[in-house]
């Protein structure tokens, strides 16, 4: 309840886009830690490097004094003044940088057959009928619900089955989709539950940078599918698609040329462009790595470290997934009105990777 309250509640525009909350009292004498952050400033990958630097890789570091900080003068008004000039002229500098990146994301002209037939074939999974009850109108209230399962289960099937981490995950998640639908008495031969997966974009040189590198792709879970191998194939030969035709890095590239457009024309395409995207993708999924070493906080080490994403629009229900010392923690968000089976998807990720492992 308490961690329902601090991540559903919004944050204040006067107030900081982060928090940290710490707290006692939990069974066997353990605790807890709450970290909140908007997305406009860091994105998941980013903010686990952040993760790293807040907690000790220690039980008992060697103590250290805190380097002297004295903030920064207030900027005057011609300052600025002088910074927005400055913007104004080194901006589109930026933006010509980004060209060649758009070259490669193959949207520049001259794409060649196979470019274009790989295009083609990632926007297949749109002409999938997709299980449009899970949209509709959001409350302000949030369910939020957890699962675990551990690489070493995860790598077993990959290492029998064949795809990446990201594809058996998504196949798990089908499962749990899959069940949420047929309590329902949803009709689901056929149709997908469309999903936005996000796909960080940062190069190896931005490393520990706090900041927000991603793009996405949208891919289609076949719920419809009742065979786990024919699903974990379909999702990795879409993924496989997806990876040839530079669809994230197009994302990241159309992102980084924005600043050639107006802004009241970028703005207004922005929100018709979230509104199209909410109506016609079901959920979230975002897939983070974290760290394989024990971190510690106040010579406590954490156990267990479980995501939250938010929901927004139309989408009713969003996944995190979390890996950390070998475990993969997966955290689940729903509207409170309208979800309230919320259970029946969470309780399907360990029969959905257990009937894989048992393949």
């Amino acid at each position: 309840h308490w961690a329902g309250r601090v991540v559903g509640a919004r944050t204040a525009r006067g107030s900081p886009r982060w928090g940290l909350w710490m707290g006692e009292g939990l069974a066997g004498g353990r605790g807890g830690r709450i970290s909140k952050g908007h997305h406009c400033m860091v994105d998941g990958v980013s903010a686990t490097d952040l993760l790293t630097v807040l907690l000790d890789r220690e039980p008992q570091p060697m103590p250290t004094r805190a380097p002297a900080w004295h903030p920064a003068k207030e900027p005057t008004n011609l300052h600025l003044l002088a910074d927005t000039l400055a913007d104004a002229i080194l901006d589109p500098i930026d933006r010509i940088r980004g060209l060649p990146m758009m070259a490669r994301a193959n949207l520049a002209v001259g794409f060649s057959l196979s470019d274009l037939g790989r295009l083609a074939s990632s926007y297949r999974t749109w002409l999938q009928p997709a299980v449009g009850e899970l949209n509709g109108p959001i409350g302000p209230h949030r369910r939020w619900s957890w699962a675990s399962a551990t690489m070493d289960q995860v790598k077993e099937v990959r290492t029998a089955l064949g795809g990446t981490v990201n594809d058996v995950v998504l196949t798990v998640i089908t499962r749990g989709f899959r069940d949420l639908l047929l309590s329902r008495g949803t009709d689901i031969k056929g149709k997908v539950v469309r999903t936005l997966v996000p796909v960080s974009v940062r190069s190896a040189a931005e490393k520990g940078q706090y900041n927000n590198r991603v793009s996405g792709l949208f891919a289609g879970l076949p719920v419809g599918v009742e065979d786990p191998v024919e699903a974990l194939e379909n999702i990795r030969e879409q993924m496989n698609v997806f990876k040839a035709s530079g669809q994230a890095v197009a994302g990241d590239a159309l992102a980084t040329l924005a600043g050639f457009a107006p802004p009241m024309l970028l703005s207004v395409s922005a929100r018709l462009g979230t509104q199209f995207q909410q109506r016609m993708v079901q959920t979230v999924t975002t897939n983070v790595p974290g760290p394989q070493f024990p971190l510690y906080a106040a010579g406590r080490q954490m156990v267990y470290a479980y995501p939250y994403v938010p929901i927004a629009g139309s989408v009713r229900i969003s996944i995190a997934i979390f890996s950390y010392l070998g475990g993969l923690n997966f955290g689940f968000t729903g509207d409170w009105n309208s979800v309230a089976d919320f259970d029946v998807p969470t309780s399907g990720i360990q029969p959905g990777l257990a009937e894989l492992v048992a393949i």
